[in-house]
């Protein structure tokens, strides 16, 4: 039997509120950002790193990165050898 205050509703409840917070998190959608990099001569940047929303991810030999993002704004650096530092918003 399931009362008010019996033991079997509150982990009842806490079970359905774990549940539905988990739910709510799987469920945010993301998009897809490819990012092509390129120096300031429109050269691609073969294996440029890039650091977006705490994440690391490399451009492959063409200078193409691919990530998922939930929407927002989100500050990026993009760094490569022999260029500087691009950061940007």
């Amino acid at each position: 039997m399931f009362g008010i205050n019996g033991m079997k509703t509150k982990k009842l409840l806490l079970f359905f509120l774990l549940c539905s917070g988990y739910y709510s998190v799987s469920f945010a959608q993301q998009y897809q950002i490819t990012i092509h990099t390129v120096d300031a001569e429109n050269n691609q940047l073969a294996d440029a790193s890039i650091n977006i929303n705490q994440k690391k991810i490399k451009a492959d030999s063409l200078g193409n990165a691919v990530i998922f993002l939930k929407a927002g704004n989100y500050f990026f650096t993009v760094t490569s050898v022999n260029h500087y530092p691009f950061t940007a918003n």
